[in-house]
């Protein structure tokens, strides 16, 4: 009776078929879009991340795996892109997730221990390696970066086996013999190195670039007439090979010197095949002749056969650093990375350009990930520790030192930091451990001794640091360190006679350095005995002629001393030896005035006037003395006096205000200003005076009809233009205001303070254009600010010019690639224009 159904029975059965056959395909309908979704995230994520645009990139990546994530390009490129960024632990966390979808995968194996020796932990680094051997042993990729990450932590017998066996896996791949090659040549094996590339090339003769490489080491080992007969071998193959006539050039230069060379590529026909290259060829003898025109021609017309030519354009990039254009090289490095991610060349660029630039954020990413891309070359690791320690974060730049200490270990800066980094992270122990193993094993530097010195010093090891000075005199006498900071070890303990002997025995051994008579004089002040100081002082003072304060630094000694007549007796004998000596003089009105004799200090100041009527701190100093007498009409005398001689500058003229009020003398300042700005070189703080007293007169009618003048004779006076633009406001005429504070800036347009008061002042009055006008000319002016840029483009769109906006901020986010707020406005106004991100 079950199995027969009625017709409703079997009308039910197939209307429940169709719905569930309908909600199948509804939900592989959904399935797909959701992949498709993840898929274009994913890709927007590698666009980003390819542009160099770090922080748009990781937030990408985070929604690519938010929409899909078992997605294992996702998990390895954020790890890869964390680790450039210096965020490491996060980094860990995705390779680690990238090697659970793909456990077979060699890459996130390696550059998860590339993270782990980034964070010092060299047992771990080892360990993931380890791990990551069963299932990639016979894939060659990953016996090379192991080789890589090995030498970056110092086992470098194990990485030079770990390349062998790469070699051995792929006997038969030149590709996978040309890395090995490239590998031993950067660790320092070049016989091994050529060995590999000379196989390489017996298996793809034809390759160019192997041909490049063999030529290079041949080069490198000195063998020039091997490197010469190999180039000059292809060379007969085809006669009419670009690579192979620049191979043959380079060998004749390194045999023979670069007149040879150039006489050699002046021979090349230059509508050959490959012509572009022997132009760049050119460009790099020409720089190497010191004939930089020739090299700029020849380089312009590569670049005019082929724009995207690589060694061209970081050729170019040399030469824009080179002219103090960092931006063009900058542009340069970017679209070489394009090309050749994993060049190490373009980001070398890059970095120097972004020094250049003072961006130094920026800097260091491009360092990192250079370092990322080669774990075994040296070269990025010492700059991106300096910046590390500059940035005094210490823990970072730790295991980078120890890194490049492990693959130079001769470089003596190298320790000196590294004993720098531990300071800086509270662990000068550590550094005591390493100094005192790199001297042991005779790397010894006079810096690495005062290093060591300054460790035993933070560890409180007082007995040790005076040692290791005094060792240090023995074996670098020529450098005064070690007596200077063992007299401040010295002092530091209160033991005063002790340092004092030490700068004696620094000045009997350097008589020609004032450090040792400074330091004696000093000890003499902290042991209590002023009189000793003095006579110190004053042989300090005749011995050197840029220590001649030390004379009022004795007299000051001879007053404590209660010795105050020793003290005028030798300024007497100096400014009747020396009467031309201004300095001598100003220094005696000063003791004068500090041994409370005011009057006879005021005559002796008053008495310098005329013979140095010029010397504004002269005038100054006696209106004071004056002043504190409460003889402010005096101090204004004095004043005026000077402003009649030379301009004032703003304190001065602050002070002649100020001395004015108090003396009621305001009517001769308001003559003296009406006289200043009728001057043509009249200063704009002068100017912005005479309109602050001309409003207090309560003439500022008549004070804007002298400034239209004024601003009509004398156009390029930006100051003028400034003090006009403020007696406007005052006035209550902003837009005129606005126009003369233009006025100014364009009267002097490098001026930084004009650009940023016109950019104010048209975002107060809402002129728009106007104020991205002035925050570009102050972008121009000040390139490493992103904020100038950033309201560029705000009041470009704010304008209506949205198209020139996003062109700006897409320059921007290229110079600024981590600036999160040039990455907003730019999605915004992107999503606003209804473009893709």
């Amino acid at each position: 009776m079950h199995g027969i159904r009625t017709s409703k029975q079997r009308a039910l059965m197939v209307a429940i078929r169709r719905v569930c056959c309908r909600l199948c395909f509804a939900l592989c309908l959904v399935a797909m879009f959701v992949a498709a979704a993840a898929q274009s995230t994913l890709e927007r994520a590698i666009a980003a991340h390819k542009a160099g645009k770090a922080i748009e990139a990781i937030s990408l990546y985070q929604e690519a795996l938010r929409e899909s994530p078992k997605s294992f390009t996702a998990h390895y490129n954020l790890g890869l892109l964390l680790m450039s960024t210096g965020q490491l632990e996060g980094a860990i966390s995705h390779l680690n997730s990238a090697s659970a979808i793909e456990p077979l995968r060699p890459e996130p194996y390696l550059a998860r221990a590339n993270a782990y020796a980034e964070l010092g932990d060299l047992d771990k680094a080892i360990q993931v390696l380890t791990n990551g051997e069963t299932p990639n042993q016979k894939i060659p990729q990953y016996w090379l970066t192991r080789a890589s990450i090995e030498a970056a932590l110092g086992f470098l017998d194990r990485a030079k086996v770990s390349a062998q066996t790469a070699a051995t896996v792929a006997a038969t791949s030149p590709m996978i013999l040309s890395e090995v090659g490239k590998f031993l040549t950067v660790v320092g094996d070049l016989t091994g190195a050529e060995d590999h590339i000379a196989r390489a090339r017996g298996l793809a003769p034809s390759n160019l670039d192997l041909l490049d490489a063999h030529v290079d080491l041949l080069i490198k080992l000195k063998r020039f007439q091997d490197a010469l007969a190999v180039a000059s071998a292809e060379l007969e193959k085809d006669p009419r090979s670009a690579r192979a006539r620049i191979a043959r050039n380079r060998a004749i230069q390194a045999a023979s010197g670069v007149d040879a060379a150039l006489s050699d590529a002046n021979q090349w026909d230059a509508n050959s095949p490959g012509s572009e290259l022997l132009n760049v060829r050119k460009a790099e003898l020409y720089l190497a002749a010191n004939r930089n025109e020739d090299a700029r021609r020849s380089l312009e017309e590569a670049i005019r056969k082929n724009a995207n030519l690589p060694p061209a354009r970081l050729l170019h990039g040399e030469l824009m650093l080179a002219a103090s254009q960092p931006e063009a090289a900058l542009e340069d490095a970017i679209q070489v990375l394009k090309q050749l991610p994993r060049d190490p060349r373009p980001h070398n660029l890059a970095w120097r350009a972004f020094v250049a630039l003072g961006a130094k954020s920026e800097a260091v990413a491009a360092l990192r990930s250079w370092s990322i891309l080669v774990p075994h070359d040296p070269t990025p690791l010492m700059p991106l520790a300096s910046a590390l320690l500059e940035a005094e974060n210490y823990a970072m730049a730790a295991p980078l030192l120890e890194r490049h200490i492990r693959l130079k270990p001769g470089d003596l800066e190298a320790y000196d930091k590294l004993g720098q980094a531990y300071m800086g992270s509270q662990n000068a122990e550590k550094g005591i451990e390493v100094l005192e193993k790199a001297i042991a094993d005779g790397r010894k530097s006079a810096d690495i001794f005062v290093r060591l010195a300054l460790c035993y010093r933070q560890t409180g090891q007082h007995a040790n640091v005076i040692s290791t000075l005094r060792r240090m005199r023995t074996e670098y006498p020529a450098d005064l360190r070690s007596w200077t900071l063992e007299a401040a070890t010295h002092e530091g303990a209160r033991q005063f006679k002790t340092a004092y002997e030490v700068y004696e025995d620094l000045s009997k051994s350097h008589p020609r350095n004032s450090a040792g008579l400074e330091g004696m004089a000093r000890s003499l002040g902290l042991m209590g005995k002023p009189l000793e100081a003095a006579e110190v002082l004053k042989t300090l003072a005749a011995q050197f002629d840029d220590q001649k304060s030390a004379y009022l630094m004795a007299a000051r000694n001879y007053a404590a001393a209660k010795q105050v007549a020793l003290a005028d007796q030798m300024f007497a004998d100096l400014m009747r030896e020396r009467p031309e000596d201004r300095d001598i003089w100003l220094m005696h009105a000063q003791f004068l005035a500090e041994t409370e004799r005011k009057p006879e200090a005021i005559r002796s100041f008053l008495a310098c006037i005329p013979k140095w009527p010029d010397h504004e701190p002269t005038y100054r100093a006696a209106a004071v003395l004056h002043a504190d007498a409460k003889e402010y009409s005096q101090a204004c005398d004095v004043l005026l006096q000077a402003s009649r001689a030379f301009h004032l500058s703003r304190d001065a003229l602050a002070e002649l205000e100020k001395y004015s009020k108090q003396a009621n003398r305001l009517e001769d300042l308001d003559r003296e200003l009406d006289r200043l700005i009728l001057l043509s070189d009249v200063p704009q703080h002068t100017a912005m005076a005479y309109v602050e007293t001309s409003q207090r007169r309560g003439q500022l009618q008549s004070a804007l009809k002298v400034l239209q003048e004024r601003t009509a004779s004398t156009p390029k006076n930006a100051g003028i233009w400034v003090a006009r633009s403020r007696c406007e406001a005052l006035m209550g005429d902003g837009k005129a205001a606005l126009q003369s504070l233009r006025s100014a800036s364009e009267a002097d347009p490098r001026s930084v303070e004009f650009a940023r008061l016109l950019a104010t002042a048209a975002e107060t009055e809402g002129d728009f254009p106007l104020a991205a006008e002035a925050y570009a000319r102050l972008a121009d002016l000040v390139p490493h600010e992103p904020a100038y840029r950033l309201k560029q483009a705000a009041y470009l769109n704010e304008s209506g010019k949205r198209t020139e906006a996003i062109a700006v901020l897409e320059v921007a986010s290229h110079r600024f690639y981590n600036n999160k707020d040039i990455l907003t406005l730019l999605k915004k106004l992107r999503g606003d224009a209804g473009g893709l991100i």
